[in-house]
């Protein structure tokens, strides 16, 4: 009986060392939870769809851009410069009405500082709204700084304008300047007419004898001759 009782005693000892042992074996296959937990990142990084980045274009948004500052000359044409600067500066950033005005004024120098305080104080004294938005700036610079008959000096410079010693391209461009800012929209023909018009004779007589069907076609056949 002691016999049989130590031989069931050893297969139970041999039975338990047999299933340590499996144990151990089975815990060396299971890599530690830290390279779990990377080796799941890394299948998550693997699986996951990549994002598609775009980048967002805003223009000039966000990029610091000078503000032209104004004196206050009296020149129409360079405050309708300024005003034309300006506005192209406006239109690279999303500013409001009010930070238009504050940015304009904040680059008035000279007598241009010294106007804009003088109507902001006359409007105080009459009671009268501040100027909130830049089209009322605009619009209240411009009858300061822009006479009335400056535009009637401009019809008239354009009907007496002449090649006279300049280019043909020179004197293209200042008459070009000068239906700009006299804001004329008129006919190709009647454009190419005035322009034929103020020509050199000997340079319009021998353009006159030329095919042209357009302003750009004529100029250069002026300038070639």
């Amino acid at each position: 009986m002691l016999r049989e009782s130590m031989e069931s005693l050893h297969q139970k000892m041999d039975h338990l060392e047999l299933s340590q042992a499996r144990t151990n074996a089975s815990r060396r296959d299971v890599p530690p939870r830290e390279e779990l937990a990377s080796n799941s990142e890394e299948d998550d990084f693997i699986r996951r769809p990549k994002q598609d980045y775009q980048r967002t274009d805003d223009g000039l948004k966000g990029v610091k851009i000078k503000i032209p500052s104004f004196q206050g000359k009296s020149s129409p044409e360079a405050y309708l410069e300024w005003e034309q600067r300006i506005e192209m500066v406006f239109e690279c950033q999303d500013y409001t009405d009010e930070q238009k005005v504050k940015l304009a004024t904040l680059e008035f120098t000279d007598y241009a500082i010294v106007w804009w305080e003088q109507e902001r104080t006359s409007r105080r004294r009459n009671r009268e709204r501040q100027i909130s938005t830049w089209e009322e700036l605009r619009t209240t610079m411009r009858k300061r700084f822009v006479p009335s008959h400056y535009y009637r000096d401009l019809y008239q410079r354009l009907q007496t304008l002449v090649q006279g010693s300049r280019t043909v391209e020179d004197y293209y461009k200042e008459m070009e300047i000068t239906m700009l800012r006299a804001d004329i929209v008129e006919d190709r023909e009647a454009t190419m007419a005035r322009f034929l018009n103020g020509l050199r004779p000997e340079i319009a007589e021998l353009v006159e004898l030329q095919n042209y069907v357009d302003m750009p076609e004529l100029i250069d056949k002026a300038s070639k001759i």
